[in-house]
């Protein structure tokens, strides 16, 4: 597959989790071990390569208490291949459109209340904010820059691959931390 076949195969469609996801957070035990982090995900691919994703995370595996959701939308640049397996690419997400946050958890609430900046004001439970350009550390955002992700992607039998975290929990935040692995599938919705 080349890159003009992988975007009109993903545009229009919105592709989802199977199920609950795990993979490494970047938050860390007391002893150094990485904590698990339940997540699912909703990609919408638009037709100006444009992107939308709404990302839960999750207190348990099977995805019965949300602790925060996160919807953005930006832009999509589709780079080389990958070498993972032929018909991947390498892929960055720029969430420079919007990029809201909701808190679905009171302890999280709480914790994230513990240093409440002026940008970001108090949490409140089921209170979107936006938070586009703006620092919140809990969730690695920076001041003025968009998030951004240098990631994979991949499109075998109807089912979209993106790149699994590394299981140090180390963020695609830089191409030299792009994934080297494939992640569980998306399937169309």
């Amino acid at each position: 597959m080349i890159i003009s076949e992988l975007l009109t195969a993903i545009k229009g469609n919105k592709w989802a989790s199977l199920a609950t996801e795990i993979r490494p957070s970047t938050v860390k035990t007391e002893s150094g071990e990485v904590k698990p982090l339940y997540c699912s995900r909703e990609f919408e691919y638009l037709s100006d390569e444009g992107f939308t994703l709404r990302f839960v995370t999750y207190a348990d595996a099977f995805g019965k208490v949300p602790l925060v959701e996160m919807n953005m939308a930006g832009h999509i640049q589709l780079g080389q291949p990958h070498p993972i397996i032929e018909g991947a690419f390498e892929i960055d997400y720029t969430a420079d459109s919007f990029f809201v946050i909701t808190i679905k958890n009171v302890q999280l609430a709480a914790a994230l209340n513990q240093s409440v900046s002026s940008e970001t004001g108090e949490w409140v439970i089921n209170e979107p904010k936006q938070i586009l350009g703006k620092s919140v550390p809990a969730f690695g955002l920076q001041q003025g820059q968009p998030f951004k992700e240098y990631d994979l992607i991949l499109l075998k039998d109807n089912m979209l691959f993106n790149g699994a975290r590394h299981i140090d929990g180390r963020p695609f935040d830089s191409p030299a931390n792009r994934p080297t692995n494939l992640q569980i599938p998306l399937r169309k919705s």
